[in-house]
């Protein structure tokens, strides 16, 4: 792996779909080491694993734990606002603090970075930001401002999206829309946006942000993601039915798959090579070419514990449960172990086949 790789940057729907790993391996069931959880005492699930050169980063909501990858020793824990998205880079651990100061801390600990976002309070959730050159590129959503009294309104929540330049302090672009925000997915460019709202989806393919946005009107919306092609995949309801439906950059459906029951989705959609697609919806990882269905397994868990990854010979690691599986890329089950801790994140491969899961008690490293 390169000084420059990392595994799992964003959680989910980011330009290269962090479902689908660089890396493969066979499942032994030989623990190589495990760790207790840094929050034992206050135990709190792992919602992701990110390994950056010979770092694991470890998120635990309110806290980041780094830890060798060699041995599960750990290098350093450090509390954080729940009010960010997971991200990191070869910079560091990028962390929002109260006072609205966007931290990128380095693996070593220091303090590389520390901008003032405007108008970001302990009120406000950042869901993205990008640092290109001078300019850094954020969304946010705003939550309700208290009342100060009985009379008062309290202020509806709404996103935006900024561009500001870090030397000026000037902000070169900005969208506010009202409403609740599901996600923000983007191109690695960062200049191609879908915000998806509750009801609304919105394409942004421009600079500035508004000047040429496409918007689209749903009853509901449950997620997103962007596949190998650069299309949408959606999750959405339509006429008291919901689909999975795939949409070009011009918002037009390709094709949609309804969904027989009420979505529950605990991750996205992963859009594979030749229109295939993965996806779990209740207790069952299905998968589709394009609007037509494969196959279909059910998993021993509640839908809310099922967390899977692609690895690139196509096959699949799921974590279910206390249970971890491998399926073959045609569903046929390879493998499955138990595990001593219940999974709460998606099962993550390095390089040498070595897999990383974990949950609130235990982070495991086996093969």
């Amino acid at each position: 792996m390169g000084a420059s790789a990392v595994i799992n940057e964003y959680q989910y729907g980011d330009p290269a779909n962090s479902s689908i790993l660089p890396y493969t391996t066979e499942i032994k069931g030989e623990i190589l080491w495990e760790k207790e959880s840094p929050v034992i005492s206050d135990p709190q699930p792992l919602h992701n694993i990110a390994i950056v050169n010979n770092h694991l980063v470890l998120d635990y909501g309110t806290v980041f734990n780094t830890r060798n990858r060699e041995d599960g020793s750990s290098s350093w824990i450090s509390s954080r606002t729940r009010n960010f998205r997971f991200h990191v880079t070869t910079d560091g651990i990028f962390t929002l603090n109260t006072s609205g100061f966007l931290d990128v801390i380095s693996f070593d600990k220091k303090i590389v970075s520390h901008l003032s976002l405007p108008f970001v309070n302990e009120n406000a959730v950042l869901l993205y930001s990008s640092i290109n050159k001078q300019e850094i590129t954020y969304c946010y959503q705003r939550m309700p401002e208290p009342t100060s009294g009985p009379g008062d309104r309290a202020s509806g929540p709404e996103i935006r999206l900024s561009r500001l330049d870090i030397d000026t302090r000037e902000l070169k672009a900005e969208l506010i829309q009202k409403g609740m925000l599901r996600d923000i997915l983007f191109n690695q460019q960062g200049n191609f946006f879908y915000i998806i709202m509750e009801n609304n989806l919105h394409v942004i393919s421009s600079p500035s942000f508004d000047s040429k946005m496409n918007s689209l009107s749903f009853e509901d919306i449950k997620c997103g993601s962007i596949d190998k092609e650069g299309n949408l995949l959606l999750i959405a309801e339509e006429s008291d039915h919901y689909f999975l439906m795939c949409l070009d950059r011009a918002s037009k459906v390709i094709w949609r798959y309804q969904l027989e029951t009420i979505p529950q989705i605990p991750q996205p959609p992963t859009g594979l090579e030749n229109n295939k697609v993965l996806f779990v919806n209740g207790n069952r990882l299905l998968c589709l070419n394009k609007e037509k269905l494969e196959w279909e397994t059910d998993l021993p868990c509640e839908w809310q514990k099922i967390k899977f990854s692609v690895l690139s010979d196509k096959s699949i690691l799921a974590a279910a449960g206390q249970f971890l599986f491998h399926f073959s890329s045609e569903g046929k089950e390879l493998r499955k172990i138990i595990l001593k801790d219940s999974a709460t994140c998606r099962p993550i491969v390095d390089e040498k086949g070595r897999i990383y899961v974990g949950g609130s008690k235990l982070i495991t490293c086996f093969k």
